[in-house]
């Protein structure tokens, strides 16, 4: 099964988010909880953690600013999947996905 996971609410005033640094390269297999990549609003940089197990592939550059809600990453139970995969053509992992806070691990605030 491949899963499309899209880019999370962190605050309630900003509706857009920018990928800081990546803390996976496509094809690595993740565990739940584990760090995947960092992101920052206006106010604050969050690390957002995998809600699920499985094979990654980034679908978005370091520096890109991205909608909430559009797709950041997929996610797939193999490799053979992930590689066959289209670029976003996966149905969402959550549906509050992009209406509520982000999985977080570890949160720091931003510049003031």
């Amino acid at each position: 099964m491949i899963t499309t996971v899209p880019a999370p609410r962190i605050n309630t005033n900003d509706d857009r988010v920018e990928v800081v640094v990546w803390h996976v390269e496509r094809g690595d297999l993740v565990a739940i909880g584990q760090e995947i990549v960092d992101v920052e609003t206006t106010k604050s940089t969050v690390t957002v953690a995998a809600e699920a197990a499985g094979y990654i592939r980034p679908l978005v550059e370091k520096g890109s600013v991205v909608p909430v809600g559009d797709p950041l990453y997929l996610l797939a139970s193999s490799l053979e999947e992930l590689d066959s995969a289209p670029a976003t053509a996966a149905p969402v992992l959550s549906s509050q996905a992009a209406s509520s806070p982000a999985p977080q691990h570890a949160a720091q605030a931003g510049p003031a």
